[in-house]
């Protein structure tokens, strides 16, 4: 949503509320920064979204005739970072670096809540957690089938994800219907108010630092789908970059943003407070 700084934290929540989408961006101005945004599912406001990041910055290139290739800030409540408008209108946007944590359920609370059997895991790949901006559990499936077939208990993981202070979970395989992908993901963020999310890019983020992390991944460019089993396929770009020793240095996610649907906000403020309808375009 363009030019909302007029709006207080409750207005934008209740606008997100209403929208009923994974996540709804707002632009704010910063004194500091080309861009600011601010995030809310249809819950709780949360730090960063990369998905919501992607479109947003998509619709302004778009836009706003002034806002050329090349690199541009971002304020969040996560920090300042980087985004990357590139000559073929894709958006790259610079993570936090990761940041771990074993404090996650335990492997049977995972299995139970996910209604999995251990034998459908990957063995001996660790599940811990990791944010870029957010906190994502990841889980490694054996099987594309494993991941198709799911049928979480979202209560159970909602109660998890709170316990451990946890966004999500992030289930994962190398098994892909696309070639081009690297792996094949599926989000669940009841905690967050959604139940599954159809592109996650701050989970796309700290996947890589996972994947890093483990020796899966080093410096370049690798591709993920997610949201396949929603209808909604999505194919999130992510890149490392490595420090000559080998260290990690930058983690970037990013993608092409189409557009699904329009919908026109109006809002007033009455004798009874703040009031709005949204209109389909």
């Amino acid at each position: 949503m363009d030019n909302a700084h007029n709006l207080t934290e409750q207005q934008m929540q209740h606008i997100a509320h209403v929208m009923n989408l994974s996540e709804t961006a707002f632009f704010l101005k910063d004194p500091e920064a080309e861009f600011s945004l601010r995030y809310f599912t249809p819950t709780v406001e949360v730090p960063l979204c990369g998905h919501a990041t992607i479109a947003s910055m998509s619709w302004a290139f778009k836009n706003k005739q002034d806002l050329k290739p090349g690199k541009h800030s971002l304020r969040t409540k996560a920090g300042l970072l980087q985004i990357i408008i590139q000559e073929d209108s894709s958006i790259l946007l610079g993570m936090p670096l990761p940041v771990y944590s074993e404090d996650v359920p335990t492997k049977q609370q995972i299995l139970e809540s996910l209604n999995i059997k251990e034998e459908q895991l990957i063995p001996d790949m660790p599940m811990f957690a990791v944010s870029t901006g957010l906190n994502n559990v990841f889980v490694p499936l054996k099987s594309l089938a494993d991941v198709n077939n799911l049928k979480p208990n979202l209560e159970q993981i909602k109660e998890l994800s709170v316990k451990h202070k946890l966004t999500a979970y992030h289930v994962f395989t190398f098994e892909t219907v696309e070639k081009e992908c690297f792996a094949h993901t599926r989000n669940f963020a009841p905690a967050a108010g959604i139940d599954e999310d159809p592109a996650t890019g701050t989970a796309s983020g700290a996947f890589l630092g996972y994947l890093f992390k483990i020796g899966k991944l080093k410096a370049g460019s690798v591709k993920f789908e997610q949201g396949v089993e929603l209808g909604m396929h999505s194919v999130i770009q992510g890149k490392i970059e490595c420090q000559e020793d080998g260290n990690l240095a930058k983690i970037f996610i990013g993608g092409v943003a189409s557009i699904m649907d329009k919908k026109e906000v109006a809002y007033q403020l009455n004798k009874n407070g703040f009031c709005f309808k949204v209109k389909m375009t």
